[in-house]
């Protein structure tokens, strides 16, 4: 029996990264540059975005792009923003007007990464849109919460996120009670190791 295996994931994807705060909630968790060090930087101090991607595709795929170098501030407060269909869409249609105005061509990013403070008492975490394996015609969407805890493995979960643009579901695992659960596998960023991606998505993506 063949396996099935999409059309390959090649080439350079470009990221946006951009960040923005709340009309009460100016603050910025990372300064650009920072954001830039743990996403597009080499990973010769440390784990970073680019690292983690150019490991897992054996140069086959990679990612490029720019940090945007001021947070904006987004006409919205923390408390709207913090229901999903909010942040999703008017929250985040807002970044993208204002980045617009200031000249950002948004269409030139396969994926428009955001950050943002985090929200007390939201039970919205990271998110990404979901792709379609080996199609890289539509842009997809990141959403990050800078909590203490994000900013302490942005790479990480940023490869996680970008993984599901990419079409890559969760990852799952069989515990000890013979139940599948998933984000539990713990050889790959697409479960819960955070560290790799296993097997089964390099060949999906053709790595």
């Amino acid at each position: 029996v063949a396996l099935f295996t999409p059309a390959p994931t090649e080439g350079i994807r470009g990221i946006g990264f951009f960040g923005f705060k709340f009309s009460d909630d100016l603050s910025e968790p990372l300064s650009p540059e920072q954001i830039y060090n743990l996403t597009l930087a080499s990973d010769v101090q440390g784990p970073t975005l680019k690292g983690l991607i150019d490991k897992a595709a054996a140069t086959k795929f990679s990612i490029t792009g720019l940090v945007h170098p001021e947070w904006i501030t987004i006409p919205h407060t923390r408390a709207f923003c913090a229901a999903g269909a909010n942040m999703f869409n008017a929250c985040t249609n807002s970044a993208k007007s204002l980045l617009q105005d200031r000249g950002v061509i948004l269409s030139s990013y396969k994926t428009l990464a955001f950050f943002h403070p985090p929200i007390p008492g939201s039970t919205v975490g990271p998110m990404a849109t979901q792709g379609v394996k080996g199609d890289s015609s539509a842009q997809g969407t990141i959403w990050v919460p800078l909590t203490p805890s994000a900013i302490s493995r942005l790479p990480q979960i940023l490869a996680h996120e970008l993984g599901h643009n990419l079409g890559f579901g969760h990852s799952g695992a069989m515990g000890g009670d013979g139940q599948v659960y998933t984000v539990a596998d713990r050889g790959c960023y697409m479960g819960g190791s955070m560290a790799m991606l296993n097997i089964y998505y390099r060949i999906m993506a053709g790595w």
